[in-house]
């Protein structure tokens, strides 16, 4: 009998274990279960930037070449050296043309030339002009009885005299013929000396001379840029990542802040021969947007390219973010006292914190670690965080809040 007594109380209490038990650890079961939890953070609104760093070194954004074409000119001198600064219009060597020289030598061969003839016709209108005057003067005076002569005298002094004014007129037509070839000559001449008064070649670009070829192989200059910029390597993973265009900032040492650029150039093929037991280098070069005065070629800096960023967004921490075959989702710690699964779609990702682009916002409390499979909203229970009641804690509480511990404080006593 007592043996039947205790097994009417056991078992009933021993069903209702197992009855409480299966339903609170059955999958849809609406049993609330009390969830600890230990570690939560707050979402805030921050700055997620994805990025890696490269190594680097300044060197001249570009090389500027200047030629010299040796047909039919003969090289005099350069007028600059290695290392020396030049600007656009900076004179860099001298050349001389041999052609233009043998050409101008004949223009004034033959200007002389003519100008010899026109002496020689000078001379000859001023004899024919004496000549013709002595005529004038020598012309006898007609009487009455000598009539017949005199007008025969007359007729041939006339002869003589028109026959000296058409050699005046022809010689006058030849010196003004020569006179025009002695000023098509001149112009001839001073274009060739405008030519050859201009025998230099300057530089287009402001600069440094790097490098002189005294041996006249052209480039025989190669003026560097005075706009520094920054060349280095990727390996194969962070050439997936890197693009042209994508923003950089240049540090080093030397710098007070960091330097705003982007990549320029990325060169698609590997530094050396691909090799299967080698890793890859790709060559890239960056333009800098503000370089500092005292930023020399040669030094080294560090490179860090921005792939990706998300500003002003929610953001929490990656391992408060979990994930099913259907969507990710966290759990959030609702006012009410809750443990609730939300549904979220993420943005960027990196170094340990994820952009949330919907279902938290900032302020919003989550986990920091996976709750059981089974639960979707249950309440919660958490270690107390206590504040040391200084001025600076007491500044982040509202007066609301404020008034609602005095509240409590009083109606609790």
């Amino acid at each position: 009998m007592k043996n039947w007594k205790i097994t009417s109380v056991v078992l009933p209490a021993i069903l209702l274990v197992v009855v409480n038990i299966y339903l609170t650890l059955r999958e849809d079961s609406e049993v609330q279960r009390t969830v600890y939890v230990e570690k939560w953070k707050k979402a805030e609104q921050g700055n997620i930037t994805e990025s890696f760093n490269a190594k680097a070194v300044i060197k001249p954004s570009e090389e500027h070449y200047v030629y010299f074409n040796e047909e039919d000119k003969d090289f005099d001198q350069f007028l600059v050296q290695e290392g020396d600064a030049v600007s656009a219009g900076t004179p860099l060597f001298e050349y001389s043309s041999p052609r233009l020289e043998a050409e101008k030598r004949e223009l004034e061969a033959e200007k002389k030339a003519a100008e010899g003839e026109i002496t020689s016709i000078e001379e000859q209108i001023d004899k024919l002009e004496s000549y013709q005057l002595s005529v004038e003067a020598d012309q006898p005076i007609a009487d009455t009885a000598d009539f017949m002569d005199t007008a025969l005298a007359e007729n041939s002094v006339e002869e003589i005299i028109s026959s000296i004014e058409q050699d005046i007129y022809r010689q006058e037509y030849e010196r003004s013929r020569l006179e025009q070839k002695v000023q098509k000559y001149e112009a001839q001449i001073q274009s060739i000396e405008e030519q050859t008064g201009a025998a230099t070649i300057s530089s287009e670009v402001d600069g440094i001379v790097k490098q002189i070829d005294k041996d006249l192989g052209n480039p025989v200059i190669v003026i560097a840029s005075n706009t520094p910029a920054v060349e280095g390597y990727f390996n194969e993973r962070q050439r997936e990542k890197a693009s042209e265009g994508m923003e950089i900032k240049v540090s080093s040492n030397s710098l007070k802040k960091k330097l705003n650029g982007s990549i320029q150039k990325i060169n698609p093929y590997p530094l050396e021969d691909p090799s299967v037991e080698k890793e890859s280098s790709y060559l890239f070069s960056g333009v800098i947007e503000e370089a500092p005065d005292r930023l020399f070629s040669g030094s080294k800096v560090d490179v860090t390219v921005i792939v990706d960023k998300a500003v002003g967004v929610p953001v929490i921490p990656s391992k408060s973010v979990h994930k099913n075959q259907k969507q990710e989702y966290v759990y959030q710690l609702t006012s009410a006292g809750l443990l609730a699964k939300r549904s979220i779609t993420t943005g960027l990702s990196f170094h340990g914190e994820h952009e949330v682009k919907k279902g938290i916002k900032p302020g919003n409390t989550v986990l920091l670690s996976d709750a059981p499979g089974s639960v979707k909203k249950a309440p919660f229970i958490t270690p107390v965080k206590s504040l040391d009641p200084n001025l600076k804690t007491m500044k982040t509480i509202t007066n609301r809040e404020k008034l609602r511990y005095v509240l409590i404080g009083v109606l609790e006593k």
